[in-house]
């Protein structure tokens, strides 16, 4: 799925697959997604998703603001959906360049500070307890 259907269908050929015009095509098509698009869409595109039981990999960060990865997250949790969040920056050639520079600086910059944040889902309990089928995770730096 793109949002250029000429380009869609070049990948489609080339990769020998179908293509989609619409998220809701998708639906009992695949098992899995990535949503790569703008960081204003992804709670809208990966909740919808979601609720056609399609499991979501949303590039970082998971969303605009804090109602939204919650909207996500409660999403994901209501239709019993893996959702997971890329971490992909270190990739980025941008990210790179200032890496280089900061190695080359005088005085580097400190080292970010990772956080991590979990949030369990019991999505199917089991006889004994409410054990948690996924574990959602999403890391952010900080200086």
């Amino acid at each position: 799925m793109d949002s250029d259907p000429e380009r869609a269908a070049q990948a489609a050929a080339e990769h020998n697959c179908l293509t989609f015009a619409t998220l809701g095509e998708l639906k009992g098509n695949i098992d899995a997604a990535v949503v790569a698009v703008p960081t204003s869409q992804h709670a809208q595109v990966g909740c919808e998703l979601l609720e056609s039981g399609i499991d979501v990999l949303v590039e970082k960060p998971i969303a605009t603001d804090l109602a939204s990865a919650r909207r996500l997250v409660a999403t994901a949790a209501a239709n019993e959906r893996i959702l997971q969040v890329g971490h992909l920056e270190r990739f980025n050639p941008a990210v790179a360049a200032l890496k280089q520079i900061s190695l080359n600086a005088s005085t580097p910059p400190s080292p970010p500070r990772a956080r991590t944040s979990i949030v369990r889902c019991s999505l199917k309990p089991t006889a004994s307890a409410s054990l948690p089928r996924a574990l959602l995770m999403w890391t952010w730096f900080s200086t």
